[in-house]
């Protein structure tokens, strides 16, 4: 149905009984994991690309083994963890023209990569996407987007920390709204 709540808080959540637990996932574990993801590589230099592809790679294993990226405590995190640094491995060794390459593209094209990865990653907190909500997953993520716009120019204008901090602050508002709301 069309109409049906879509957003979900993801099962892993209730995993975790305490409500502390989950505010240090949502808004310390995610924006510092996601800035390190999708933003740091925007000030290109070997060691940031290097830093976000193992983490890009992190977040693509978690996908593909149905893992939530903040779960360490699972059979599955020394694969991710062994998958990520093998691709960062290989990408450093043999691929070191690569890199050299990368740093040489222009910004705007590692900021369009950078917002439309993020806002496509945040599809995964509205499953199951029935067709017709398929047709409007652009609406679904178009704030995701929009952050991913801000995150970068705070990234780029005032430093990595800044954007750390104002994703922070936009989870930590979204998590209290979302506390005290349900209450």
């Amino acid at each position: 149905m069309v109409g049906e709540k879509i957003y979900r808080q993801p099962e892993s959540f209730l995993q975790y009984k305490s409500s502390l637990a989950n505010v240090y996932i949502v808004v310390f574990i995610a924006p510092l994991a996601e800035e390190l993801c999708y933003r740091l590589y925007l000030l290109r230099s070997r060691f940031t690309l290097s830093v976000s592809f193992f983490f890009f790679f992190y977040f693509l294993s978690s996908l593909a083994t149905k893992s939530p990226f903040y779960a360490v405590l699972n059979d599955t995190f020394l694969l991710r963890v062994s998958m990520s640094l093998a691709a960062v491995l290989l990408i450093n060794i043999n691929s070191f023209s690569i890199l050299k390459k990368l740093t040489n593209v222009r910004l705007k094209y590692f900021i369009w990569f950078s917002c439309l990865s993020f806002a496509l990653m945040h599809l995964t907190n509205f499953v199951p996407l029935s067709f017709y909500q398929q047709l409007f997953f652009p609406v679904l993520i178009f704030v995701q987007f929009v952050y991913a716009v801000v995150f970068a120019f705070f990234r780029l204008r005032h430093g990595f920390i800044w954007a750390v901090l104002l994703h922070v602050f936009i989870n930590a508002t979204g998590f209290a709204f979302a506390y005290f709301t349900n209450k």
